[in-house]
């Protein structure tokens, strides 16, 4: 049941984001069908929300408040959801911010207690990709690793790009981004 509930609200969000609905149309709707948190996410700019919630429910599992088994089933299918529509040509920025917006509205209000305490910023990013095995290259050594689809290097011309995703070993094909995404997904299908 909770799986068709959030089917329909993602289609909903796409359909409304695909019309012209602003963002705020579309988290209001996420926001009607059903917020399970009291209190806001807060999240340094630098850092960004799609990170601060990676790196937040994964840390939820040291807290005295983890994800329950139903809370990572749902969010598993939206990080499902947010990846197909971050990968698409024809995805809207309404579509994902909408897709953050129901994850959070997954948490209790002292999941997002927790995560706010756990004071996350840019720094702590390359030790959370360490802990999930993955290595990033950072342009200067102790700097913030660059991430394909965060931000970093969106002034580089195409031939740069490519340079620089052929130096990283990425074909393009799957980003760094998704292989995080891939492994939080992984986490929240094995809480039980």
């Amino acid at each position: 049941m909770n799986k068709l509930l959030a089917l329909v609200m993602i289609l909903s969000i796409a359909f409304l984001a695909g019309c012209g609905a602003s963002t705020e149309t579309a988290a209001a709707a996420v926001a009607e069908a059903g917020a399970g948190a009291s209190g806001a996410l807060v999240v340094e700019e630098e850092l960004g929300i799609k990170n601060l919630l990676l790196m937040g429910l994964y840390g939820l599992q040291d807290t005295d408040h983890p994800l329950s088994a139903e809370q990572a089933s749902a969010l598993a299918t939206l990080w499902q959801a947010y990846k197909s529509v971050a990968l698409s040509s024809t995805s809207a920025t309404a579509e994902t911010e909408a897709l953050i917006t129901q994850m959070q509205s997954q948490l209790t209000g002292d999941q997002i207690a927790e995560i706010n305490s756990m004071d996350l910023g840019p720094d702590d990013l390359q030790t959370f990709y360490t802990s999930l095995g993955i290595e990033l290259p950072t342009p200067v050594p102790g700097a913030t690793p660059m991430v394909p689809g965060s931000g970093a290097g969106q002034s580089l011309t195409e031939e740069e790009k490519a340079a620089r995703r052929a130096a990283s070993g990425d074909d393009g094909g799957s980003s760094r981004s998704t292989i995080v995404i891939d492994k939080v997904i992984a986490y929240l299908l094995a809480v039980q």
